[in-house]
């Protein structure tokens, strides 16, 4: 078992169910990570510590294991005049601060007159995501 602290280096794909690539590590350049330290998914760490060099494997998580559902308490409506010109697009993506420094990714949702719907879910959230995973070094 690959025990946390040690550093983990893969190759990997994650794809949707209809089987559109949502990320993929660039061939000459392996994620490494420390395991046990939560930069991955949680399911997808627990999959990677039973494994060993050399080892490939799928593992598939559905929205609850990977980034939950998408909360419907996570829209929020501003004025559109709030937002910078160049981000009014639904699909768009913008980074806040909140008050205590923390950086939120956010989606236009969508456009409705002078109101831009804002969406706070992560972009992968409500989906089922299929990993394909290489494990190229342990440390």
């Amino acid at each position: 078992m690959i025990e946390p602290g040690k550093k983990v280096s893969i190759k990997y794909t994650v794809t949707l169910a209809d089987g559109s690539v949502v990320d993929k590590n660039p061939e000459d350049m392996p994620l490494t990570f420390e395991q046990g330290s939560h930069e991955i998914l949680e399911p997808l760490e627990k999959c990677i510590s039973e494994r060993e060099v050399g080892d490939s494997f799928e593992a598939v998580f559905s929205p609850k294991e990977a980034y939950g559902d998408v909360k419907k308490d996570a829209f929020q409506a501003i004025e559109l005049h709030l937002v910078p010109e160049e981000s009014r697009t639904p699909g768009a993506a913008l980074t806040v601060e909140d008050e205590a420094g923390q950086r939120h990714l956010l989606r236009v949702h969508e456009i409705k007159g002078d109101t831009i719907i804002l969406d706070f879910n992560h972009p992968l959230a409500g989906h089922t995501l299929k990993y394909n995973v290489e494990i190229i070094d342990i440390e």
